[in-house]
């Protein structure tokens, strides 16, 4: 009896080693890597930043930990994790346990019989000759992978639109000091406009011009000061709080960084990018389910085992009589209306819409790389335009200060230059801040900055 028990259990063991396929845990994963190193612009790739800023960087480490759709994006991968660890048991035999006790009588008068049993199970495991459990398992990987790549891909996404709202916050913020200098400007102009019509020195029509232009520039003030509260209610939204400076940095100051990035940059930094990553995992994991779904044409091997003891008496179970069973199953689908070959179409079309989708990853990678650099070099152009701008107003601003001539006359002709000097560095920090945004543009179409995913 022990010889037969034995056997049971050495096979069971054995068949649960042979056909149970290897694979790294999840949370061992090898992370993506690059075979030589990437440069841009000499700053090697692991270093690469949307702007070098402490306070942008204190908002992005902050929205880690406060915005809901990364909080989500994080949780979805534990979910991930968990169904490929559950698919993976299933490469692993089940063994259960289990303690029964029966009475029974045969007829009324009759002696009461009792059985107790005692028993190691193991039911229903397949034996994975043809692949299928073992296919479904690295189905059930890429699909982690993927979830993990998509899960990156919105992490990045949401720190590209956080570092382009602070910019556009700053901007505004720069506008909105402007526009409250012009406004000042417009008012002593209309002042002064108006002593000179109530003397007689200037026609109405001066004075009702001025007028429209102080109120253009208050509605302006007016304007920039929503859109500024705006920006700051879609922060607090992404990043969880509002920010608050006792001096706001100035665009100016983070104008250097706005550098032009060489255009001649190697094809392989486009292996960053989370979507291309999660492309190519949706692809492995169609393809391995194609395979499982082929295998599921194929017999079925089973196998359904026990072992364990019987006695009449519960005190003596343990020494009592030893029972074993071996029960080995093959099943193959004759016929079942065409199920399994109508699954195995559908998994090869997925598979071929994988494809179209990984091409498509590709070509919309490239086409957001072109954009961004050939907008840059549009953005640079525009920017030393309007620097030049600045330059010749401030010029024209300092000539008409350095004039002493005190009429009225005079001091309006000033002020006016002032406005002009004013408006030309709204156009300068419009554009600086274009092109610190188009920055961002350019690391996020290249794979985002990248330590940006570790958590």
């Amino acid at each position: 009896m022990r010889l037969p028990l034995l056997l049971c259990v050495i096979t069971t063991a054995l068949l649960g080693c042979a056909s149970a396929p290897q694979a790294p845990a999840p949370h061992d994963l090898p992370l993506p890597s690059y075979p030589t190193p990437m440069t841009l612009d000499g700053i090697p790739v692991e270093k690469i930043e949307f702007l070098a800023d402490d306070r942008l960087t204190t908002l992005l480490a902050r929205a880690k930990e406060n915005n809901e759709d990364i909080v989500a994006a994080w949780l979805s991968v534990n979910r991930a994790r968990a169904m490929f660890r559950m698919q993976e048991n299933r490469a692993l035999p089940g063994v259960g346990v289990s303690l029964e006790g029966r009475s029974a009588r045969e007829n009324p008068e009759g002696p009461t019989s009792r059985r107790y049993s005692f028993e190691l199970q193991s039911t229903a495991y397949e034996c994975d000759f043809f692949g299928r459990v073992a296919e479904l398992k690295e189905e059930a990987l890429q699909s982690f992978l993927a979830e993990e790549a998509n899960t990156r891909f919105v992490v990045l996404e949401k720190r590209a639109l956080i570092a382009n709202t602070w910019i556009g916050l700053l901007e505004l913020h720069a506008l909105h000091q402007l526009a409250k200098k012009e406004l000042s400007h417009s008012q002593e102009i209309l002042e002064l406009i108006r002593a000179r019509v109530a003397a007689g020195l200037d026609p109405m029509s001066l004075e009702v011009s001025a007028s429209q232009a102080t109120y253009a520039a208050q509605t302006e003030f007016n304007a920039l000061g929503a859109e500024i509260e705006a920006a700051l209610n879609a922060l607090e939204v992404l990043v969880g709080e509002r920010p608050s400076y006792a001096e706001w940095p100035r665009l100016g100051d983070l104008a250097h960084q706005a550098t032009l990035i060489n255009p001649g940059l190697p094809s392989g930094l486009l292996r960053r990018r989370a979507d291309i990553h999660r492309a190519e995992y949706d692809l492995a994991g169609v393809q391995a389910d194609v395979a499982a779904a082929q295998a599921a044409l194929m017999p079925h091997f089973l196998l359904t085992s026990t072992t364990g003891m019987a006695s009449e008496r519960l005190q003596s179970l343990f020494s009592g009589a030893g029972t074993w069973s071996l029960a080995p199953a093959i099943s193959l689908p004759l016929f079942d209306g065409g199920r399994s070959a109508q699954q195995l179409e559908g998994t090869e079309s997925n598979a071929a819409l994988a494809v179209a989708r990984y091409e498509k990853t590709v070509q919309q990678a490239f086409r957001e790389v072109l954009d961004a650099l050939l907008r840059q070099q549009h953005l640079a152009d525009t920017l030393h335009r309007a620097t030049r701008q600045e330059g010749r107003a401030e010029m024209k601003r300092f000539l008409a200060r350095a004039h002493h001539d005190t009429s009225v006359s005079s001091r309006i002709k000033r002020l006016n230059q002032e406005i002009l000097h004013l408006r030309a560095q709204g156009n300068l920090t419009v554009y600086t801040g274009a092109t610190l945004q188009n920055r961002i543009a350019i690391i996020r179409a290249l794979g985002g900055d990248e330590p940006f995913w570790v958590r």
